[in-house]
């Protein structure tokens, strides 16, 4: 691993930014050298970032999930387990919430005592089913792994929470389907592109994949990527995938499933801030407050850095980014004054990233103003300058997720 030290704080603040280093290219390779490792670095806080929030955002909708199954469990109607008078708020709930369509219950022993399906299976074909044995033995709201549904031909992950008797004891087992192609579509929704993040259930199988899903879902790991994931619940690595691309992989275990979130990212550098070449060295090392023509100056390094790389054949739109990375969402930023939805996601994230960076940091005129104070401008300018949504993701990964950065 290169990743020698402590991250920088730049490179801890680098959310999910899309841009990315020439291979090759000697005049870049000169410019960026001494940011290699900051570059690196910086692979490593993405990647821990992406991860981070697909565990927050999957873990969130199973807690909501969990928190519905367990007060209808509780209703006295569905814990008397008849099948001739069955509590018909469940039908109703059914019929206002379709993604719950999929809710059922079972007896110890399989028995069925509630389907909204035309033909559930047998008692005989259910005992057999490994979320139903899983959900008997833990006791507990219990996420299934990939589970192909019988009657719809879809993988789902099925959750099960206990009925309990008057005694507190289980007596049977409430369960719902819960389509992964569609969760597939709700936690990926917003992905980077160029990032590939996949979930594996406790038997390693494909629960969610951000990228070709419908190919992946339901399926095993590679035995190549077997080998190198097989055991790791948390931490880094390096890999190349079934696509040929090498990337660096976070890893997070998601609370109380088994479950593990992979994170990768292509290893790469980052170059939003080249058009600084343009700039005269004194302007950028001045001790003192720039008048405002020196300031023109410094601004124009968002254009200059367009300029040398719109010409550059990316997969990404990496010069948008570099061009609108001090645009605000009010309008007031530069070089186009440009507003809210015409301003690309990625270059709202390295806006919020570039702010919180610069006012931590030291600068020749200043010294740092600190975290505080940063996570407080964008706070108190969300929505005005800065996309809300990376604003929270910002905020969470500091003061929820305890995140320290280096003096």
């Amino acid at each position: 691993m290169f990743l020698r030290h402590r991250l920088s704080i730049r490179a801890q603040l680098l959310l999910l930014v899309l841009a990315v280093v020439l291979p090759g290219a000697g005049i870049f390779a000169y410019y960026v050298a001494d940011e290699s490792q900051e570059a690196g670095e910086a692979a490593y806080a993405k990647v821990k970032i992406l991860a981070d929030n697909t565990v927050a955002s999957l873990d969130l909708i199973l807690r909501d999930h969990e928190a519905v199954l367990s007060r209808l469990a509780e209703r006295p109607l569905v814990r008397a387990l008849d099948a001739r008078n069955f509590d018909p708020v469940v039908g109703e709930f059914m019929r206002l919430h379709p993604e719950f369509n999929n809710l059922g219950v079972r007896d110890l022993h399989a028995n069925n005592i509630y389907s909204n399906q035309p033909n559930p299976p047998s008692p005989q074909a259910a005992r057999k089913f490994p979320w139903f044995q899983e959900g008997i033995r833990s006791g507990k709201f219990t996420p299934g792994n990939a589970f192909l549904g019988h009657v719809l031909g879809r993988w789902v992950s099925v959750l099960t929470i206990p009925v309990r008797d008057d005694e507190g004891k289980a007596s049977g087992l409430l369960y719902m389907a819960l389509d992964l192609p569609k969760l597939n579509e709700r936690v990926f929704q917003h992905s980077p592109a160029h990032a590939l993040q996949t979930v594996l259930d406790r038997n390693d199988k494909f629960l969610l994949r951000s990228i070709d899903p419908s190919e992946w879902i339901g399926k095993p790991l590679p035995g190549p990527q077997a080998d190198v994931i097989r055991g790791r619940s948390a931490g880094f690595f390096s890999t190349r995938d079934v696509d040929g691309v090498q990337r660096l992989y976070a890893v997070e275990t998601l609370p109380g499933t088994g479950w593990r979130v992979f994170a990768g990212l292509r290893l790469a550098g980052y170059v939003h801030d080249i058009g600084k070449i343009s700039v005269p060295a004194e302007l950028l090392s001045k001790p003192s407050r720039l008048t405002p023509m020196e300031f023109e100056l410094i601004k124009s390094h968002s254009q200059s850095g367009h300029d040398v790389l719109k010409g550059v054949d990316f997969p990404w739109p990496v010069a948008e980014v570099i061009l609108q990375h001090h645009e605000r969402l009010d309008g007031s930023g530069y070089p186009r004054q440009l507003k809210d939805g015409e301003i690309i996601l990625e270059a709202r994230i390295m806006a919020v990233a570039d702010v919180v960076e610069a006012m931590s940091s030291h600068r020749p005129y200043r010294p740092g103003l600190g975290m505080d104070a940063a996570l407080e401008e964008i706070r108190r300018n969300s929505g005005k300058f800065y996309d809300p949504q990376v604003v929270v993701a910002c905020l969470r990964l500091f003061r929820d997720k305890g995140y320290t950065l280096p003096a």
